[in-house]
């Protein structure tokens, strides 16, 4: 018997390790981030409403799809957290969710804007789009990443059972 070899052997993972330290810390800098953005990028564009609605009236459309964007966003963010700290199962569904959408909003927001955006010139819309490009990619890869990690891994599905 002290040859025998086993073949079916199942760990079990009830702490948070591994990969899985970098969710925590994720958590942790999202409201920074998401501060941060609010201020650079959303709050001078909600002043500025009134002047796109003069210019495009259309771009209600892309405040409205933003806004209910954010909140559902927001929503998934909440849930994750929530479900990762308790363990459950349903954080592995909710965070590639949030991960998938969030790429899924930048892209149809980036194509929105520009669908509407009336720029005087290339090289104007080049010096508005090449940053909101960086964080498309950024979100991609991200996702790429994170995406087949948290469905794969041995990890997430021994951790996240309850």
């Amino acid at each position: 018997m002290e040859n025998e070899i086993v073949l079916n052997e199942e760990k079990v993972y009830r702490k948070i390790g591994g990969g899985l330290f970098v969710v925590p810390v994720l958590f942790l800098l999202l409201p920074i981030y998401f501060l941060a953005q609010f201020k650079r990028d959303i709050l001078p564009n909600v002043k500025a409403l009134g002047l796109y609605l003069q210019m495009n009236p259309a771009m209600i459309l892309v405040a409205i799809f933003e806004v209910v964007s954010i909140i559902t966003l927001f929503y998934l963010l909440i849930s994750s957290i929530i479900f990762f700290f308790k363990k459950k199962v349903e954080f592995q569904k909710v965070m590639v969710s949030l991960l998938g959408f969030y790429s899924l909003f930048l892209i149809v927001d980036y194509f929105l804007c520009n669908l509407f955006a009336n720029y005087a010139t290339p090289e104007i819309a080049e010096t508005f789009n090449a940053p909101y490009r960086k964080v498309i990619y950024r979100s991609l890869i991200i996702s790429a990443i994170l995406i087949p990690y948290l469905l794969v891994s041995k990890r997430v599905k021994g951790t996240f059972i309850k």
